[in-house]
C-alpha cells in the first residue's frame, strides 16, 4: 500500500517541480531591478472612486474589529512601505475582521482583509510579507479569476508562486529579509492546521514547494545585486473603522 501511494505521488511531485521551474523562469528572464521596473510599468490602475464606493456598499456591517491595540496599530502602520512600493498607499481600504483563523486576503482589488488572529500572531515584517503576496494578485487578477472559474488547479498554483515571487522582490526592495514570507506562511499553516482549518492544496502549492521556490528567488536576488531600500515611515494607511 505504501509503495502504491509513493507511485501515485510521483506525477504530482513532477508537476510541482515543473510549476516551480516555469514560474522561476519568468523571473530569471530579467534582473531583479528589471523585473521591478516591469511590475511598475504593468501595474494595473487602481479601482475608480465610483467602484470603491460600490464595493464599500457591499461589505457586511458585522465582523469588523473596531478597537485595536497600540501594537496592532503599529503593525497596520508598517504596511505603508509595502503599499507605497506598489502605488497602493492610500488606495486600499484596510479592515481587520474577527476570525479564529489566520487569513489575509484582497477583496475586489480594493479591500485588504486581515483577520485579528493573523494580526496577532504575525510580526510586522511577516504581515508586510503576506500583504505583499496579496498585492501580487493584482498583477494577475484576470488570469487568476479565469483559472478559478475554469477549475484550473495547475494555473492557480502557478499564480500563487508568482505572487510569492512578487512578495519576495517587494521585501527586498523595502529592506526586509526575503525569507520572512516563508516564515509567515509556515506560521499560518501550523496555526490554522492546529485549529482545524481546511488546507488549500487545490489552489496553493505545498509549503515545502513554496519554501523551495522562495530559496530559488533568493538566489536570483543575490545574483542580481541589491536594491536601494524604499523609504519607510509610519504614516497610517487607509483603515476603515479605525476608532
Amino acid at each position: 500500500m505504501r509503495l502504491l501511494i509513493l507511485v501515485a505521488a510521483i506525477p504530482l511531485l513532477a508537476e510541482a517541480a515543473d510549476i516551480n521551474r516555469e514560474v522561476l523562469d519568468q523571473f530569471r528572464e530579467y534582473t531583479p531591478e528589471e523585473f521591478g521596473q516591469l511590475l511598475d510599468r504593468q501595474r494595473p490602475a487602481a479601482v475608480t472612486p465610483q467602484l470603491a464606493t460600490a464595493i464599500r456598499a457591499t461589505l457586511p456591517n458585522e465582523g469588523e474589529v473596531m478597537r485595536l491595540t497600540a501594537a496592532d496599530r503599529q503593525k497596520i502602520a508598517s504596511l505603508s512601505a509595502v503599499l507605497r512600493a506598489h502605488g497602493r498607499e492610500g488606495v486600499y481600504l484596510v479592515k481587520v475582521v474577527d476570525s479564529t483563523q489566520a487569513r489575509i486576503g484582497l477583496h475586489a482589488r480594493f479591500v485588504l482583509l486581515v483577520t485579528r488572529t493573523a494580526l496577532r500572531i504575525l510580526s510586522a515584517e511577516q504581515l508586510q510579507a503576506v500583504v505583499a503576496h496579496e498585492i501580487g494578485h493584482e498583477y494577475v487578477w484576470v488570469d487568476y479569476e479565469a483559472a478559478r472559474t475554469n477549475g484550473n488547479s495547475r494555473r492557480l498554483r502557478s499564480q500563487e508562486l508568482f505572487c510569492d515571487g512578487v512578495a519576495i522582490l517587494t521585501l527586498a526592495r523595502i529592506g526586509v529579509e526575503p525569507g520572512t514570507l516563508t516564515d509567515a506562511l509556515r506560521l499560518f499553516e501550523v496555526f490554522n492546521y492546529g485549529n482545524g482549518a481546511a488546507t488549500e492544496s487545490y489552489s496553493h502549492p505545498t509549503l515545502p514547494d513554496r519554501a523551495d521556490f522562495g530559496r530559488q528567488i533568493g538566489k536570483w536576488l543575490n545574483r542580481g545585486g541589491s536594491f536601494a531600500p524604499a523609504q519607510a515611515n509610519n504614516k497610517p494607511v487607509n483603515q476603515g473603522g479605525k476608532k
